[in-house]
């Protein structure tokens, strides 16, 4: 099963929550197209700081701060281990939100396999 998947699953069975995948956003620092067309392709959704001109027009670090305040709010979240922003980020989900939380492994095929 799918990490976002599981996140669903926890929710629904601890919480009685269903929330739908398309109400995932995803928040990175990938600048592949390729890469963010998948994530489109999945129905999910990301803030355009690009187009948004947030970095402009807020300064540097507002980018990060907005995307950490949004993720904040979730009842779910999916990050990357080793990952200092996605241990922030699902640290204030567990505990804001009594959430459900998955960090995925990385780096080679399989590594999220249990």
């Amino acid at each position: 099963m799918s990490s976002h998947r599981e996140v669903q699953a926890e929710l629904a069975e601890r919480k009685g929550l269903q929330i739908p995948a398309s109400r995932v956003l995803v928040a990175s620092d990938e600048e592949d197209p390729a890469w963010w067309a998948d994530v489109r392709a999945q129905g999910w959704r990301a803030v355009d700081h690009a187009a948004a001109r947030t970095e402009e027009r807020l300064g540097r670090w507002y980018p990060a701060i907005l995307d950490a305040a949004m993720l904040s709010l979730a009842h779910g979240f999916v990050g990357t281990e080793g990952s200092t922003y996605s241990a922030v980020s699902g640290r204030r989900v567990k505990s804001w939100a009594d959430g459900a939380v998955r960090m995925l492994r990385w780096g080679f095929e399989g590594a999220d396999n249990h």
